[in-house]
């Protein structure tokens, strides 16, 4: 299963790529869903990739694409501030920001979910790489 971190600007998008391709798959995808709402995901989409280059899909024909929004509140601060990240850095806070706190949530969630996926028999492999 392969992960795939978009960041957006006003959500954090996770591709985690999955093999999917049996009659049976939609009860994974159902299950898929109850356990990424249960961890406040805000929106959760079953892709097809099958169309992209190899090298962005690693040979599988879907994606799960979840994400969890980032406050309206952020989106002002950072908009109000061009270097808000480097303050953060500066600052040491940059642990406590929300964009990097909602990061390391759906980098571990697409963790576990790659987990389940394995453990259900299909190809899944998390990784951290923008398309």
């Amino acid at each position: 299963m392969r992960f795939q971190l978009y960041l957006g600007t006003t959500a954090i998008f996770s591709y985690l790529y999955q093999e999917i391709t049996k009659p049976t798959d939609m009860s994974i995808q159902a299950e898929l869903t109850e356990q990424l709402n249960q961890h406040g995901i805000d929106f959760i989409h079953f892709v097809d990739v099958s169309a992209l280059p190899e090298e962005q899909n690693n040979g599988l024909p879907r994606a799960i694409l979840f994400g969890v929004s980032l406050t309206p509140e952020y989106i002002r601060e950072v908009a109000r501030q061009p270097d808000y990240i480097q303050q953060k850095v500066d600052s040491g806070k940059i642990h406590r920001d929300e964009f990097e706190l909602k990061e390391k949530k759906t980098d571990r969630l697409a963790d576990e979910i790659a987990g389940f996926l394995q453990q259900k028999g299909f190809n899944a492999t998390p990784s951290r790489k923008i398309i």
